[in-house]
Order: C-alpha cells, then structure tokens, then sequence
C-alpha cells in the first residue's frame, strides 16, 4: 500500500541513507541550493517555471541534481507539465517519461546491483547516457551533463524504500558520496559514526552495532 505521505517519507528516507553513509544532510530552500555541491529531488511533483529555470541554472553552474520517484509533474497550480519529467526542467534530465510499472524494480548501475521499491518510470532516453538498466533492459539510472553539472536520475523510489526498511538505498547514498566528493565522516572496520555540533565544537559518536569488540579508525571533520 502506498504511504499517502510519499513526499515526506521519501525526504526522511533520503536523510536517513546519506546519515549512515556518512555524509550530514541538510533540507534546503530553493534560495539556499547554490550552497550545496549536490541535490536530492525526490517524488518533488510539483516544478513550476520558477523552480525549475532555478534548478537549471544550478545545474549548469556546476551542481549535482539526484532525481528518483515522480519528478515533476504539475506546476504550483496543479497543471499537468507540458513535458514529463519536469516541464522546463526537462532539458536537463535527458528523457522523457513514456509510462510506470510495478515488477522488475531492482536495477544494476556500472556493475552494482541495487533494490528498487513499489514501482519504476518506464523512459525513452532523448539526450541522456544510461549507466544503470532494470533486469529487463529499460534504463534504470539516466545521467546527463549540462554546463558544469550533471542532472541523475533513478527510475525508481529509491529513497522511499529505504524510510520503509525495504531497499539498500544507503549503499547508492555511499556510492553518491565517494563518486562526487560528499564524504565527511568515515570510520572503518564496520563501524557508523555521527557528528552534532555547537558553536565551539564538533562531537563524534562512534556505534558498533555487531555482537563483537571492534578496533578502527574515524576520519574527517578534523579527526
């Protein structure tokens, strides 16, 4: 059964994956996106003219849009976009929507395999490059550079899967961090590390969640 809250289940999803691959989100507005190197837009439905020729111009100044759901497909007043996914931001993606399904969600992206959830895009490819595809061949992962950056789409519910428990969605989240330098915190021999701060300090939690003693090292924020 879908979760009527989709959008907010997919943000905490989203937060929940990239805090245990390491990396320290942020929920942003659109004014504060120009800040970050990278941005997760996920089942983000509503794209107006305004929104999107922001997000382009991110793009093309050298940021990182990650895409995956339902993306763009209503204006602020509800009307249905002239190009799906994303109306104007559509230049971008790559692609352009042809229908959805619900079977063969899991996907394989540069040699990784990966779990879907509930349901996929099906996609003809326009202008995009496809580096990850579904069990049947339909492109599962389209990429596409614009100006600087490059707009990423995952034709799936990526990261509502993994709010839900049901996908690895933290593994693509880890991959995420190496592939475009996100990483902030680290630690090895299996160990998750997390980071508050206040005014004068960072501090670090170290958790082991096996059943054995274990010995490793933690790196970044200073350390």
């Amino acid at each position: 059964k879908l979760d009527q809250n989709i959008y907010m289940s997919s943000i905490c999803g989203a937060y929940k994956a990239f805090m245990d691959a390491g990396v320290r989100p942020d929920i942003v507005t659109l004014a504060e996106i120009g800040q970050y190197p990278l941005l997760i837009l996920t089942n983000h439905i509503v794209i107006g003219k305004e929104t999107a020729a922001q997000l382009r111009s991110y793009v093309e100044s050298g940021g990182v849009i990650v895409c995956d759901g339902k993306v763009g497909i209503t204006d602020e007043f509800g009307t249905l976009l002239h190009t799906l996914p994303g109306g104007d931001l559509n230049a971008v993606l790559g692609h352009e929507f042809i229908d959805a399904d619900y079977e063969t969600l899991d996907f394989d992206f540069e040699g990784t395999q990966y779990q879907g959830y509930y349901g996929r895009e099906l996609v003809a490819v326009t202008d995009g490059e496809v580096l990850g595809r579904f069990a049947d061949g339909n492109p599962a992962v389209i990429c596409k550079k614009t100006g600087k950056g490059i707009a990423m789409t995952v034709n799936t519910t990526l990261w509502y899967g993994y709010k839900t428990g049901a996908s690895d969605a933290d593994r693509f989240a880890a991959m995420l961090a190496d592939r475009f330098g996100l990483r902030q915190l680290s630690a090895t021999d299996g160990l998750m590390v997390r980071a508050c701060e206040s005014e004068d300090a960072v501090y670090l939690f170290v958790f082991n969640y096996t059943n054995e003693a274990k010995t490793g090292r933690v790196s970044g924020c200073g350390v």
